[in-house]
């Protein structure tokens, strides 16, 4: 009788209570710590699961999924108050509630001070490198810190690619996200898919695999086959950290070699996720955001 007495609150009552009914002192308290999360351990990744099928449970779907390099971002939004699993490089997960306003204030001004030096995504310096909501009416896109070089450019799309690898599946299942990149004069693409791979996407600007002078140039550069149908160069890399550093590398050196001079040049359009609308902000990949026609 004392043991059951004494029980400890599942995760579910307790993330019931921050977002139903939280008190002064929730909104002071350090964050609650969870599981570990992790995409290098098998029983990291299980922990992860049990707890996101635990809070989906009990608070129903989030209004926000994102991440960064340090693991998911998830949130459960009032306009009062936000309830937010996240993760520190620690591999812990962590439950809190915040004050809605007071916490978006203080993150926009981390986006703001991140846009006078570029994006430092490897270093955690956003609150998150990229966000989902599923439906309206949706927050305004944060502002986006745009990489001053190719260094940066390759740092930020890497750790985005790197985070999409990690925890995409876990937080949407097999749904696909991915963006182009408009260089004024042609395209590029990436679309990172949960059960598949990394692929990255490039127009024909050049000439198709027809040509086999053009055909050796695109092959040495690192692209894998030409896609008749699509009329679009292509290429796959596994959903690992590595795959994240060759995609990243081949669109560095694919626009660089297309002679786009700055990173400032570009414009990141046509974000997506799924099929099922939803608005995706990727303040992460260090491109500024452009309207897709």
């Amino acid at each position: 009788m004392n043991a059951v007495a004494s029980a400890e609150p599942t995760l579910s009552i307790v993330a019931q209570r921050l977002l139903c009914q939280p008190s002064e002192e929730d909104f002071r308290t350090a964050p609650v710590r969870l599981g570990r999360h992790g995409a290098s351990s098998t029983s990291a990744s299980d922990e992860s699961k049990q707890v996101l099928a635990e809070l989906f449970e009990g608070l129903g779907l989030p209004s926000q999924y994102g991440g960064g390099g340090d693991g998911p971002d998830v949130r459960w939004r009032t306009e009062s108050h936000t309830v937010i699993l996240d993760a520190r490089r620690n591999g812990r997960l962590r439950l809190s509630v915040r004050r809605t306003a007071a916490h978006e204030d203080s993150e926009s001004e981390r986006f703001l001070r991140c846009a006078a030096s570029g994006p430092q995504a490897g270093e955690g310096e956003l609150p998150y490198l990229w966000r989902y909501q599923r439906i309206g009416p949706f927050q305004l896109a944060p502002p986006t810190p745009v990489a001053k070089d190719w260094v940066q450019l390759q740092s930020a799309l890497e750790a985005l690619l790197r985070a999409w690898s990690q925890h995409l599946e876990m937080l949407v299942g097999d749904n696909d996200a991915g963006f182009t990149i408009d260089h004024g004069d042609g395209q590029l693409a990436l679309m990172v898919s949960p059960r598949d791979d990394v692929a990255v996407f490039a127009d024909r600007r050049d000439g198709t695999d027809r040509d086999a002078d053009h055909l050796a140039v695109m092959t040495a550069r690192g692209w894998h086959s030409f896609i008749p149908v699509l009329s679009w160069w292509e290429a796959a890399f596994d959903r690992t950290p590595a795959g994240a550093t060759a995609a990243a590398g081949l669109v560095v050196k694919e626009l660089r070699a297309r002679g786009v001079r700055t990173p400032g040049d570009l414009r990141l359009i046509r974000a997506t996720l799924g099929s099922e609308g939803g608005r995706l902000d990727i303040p992460g990949a260090g491109i500024a955001v452009g309207t897709s026609d």
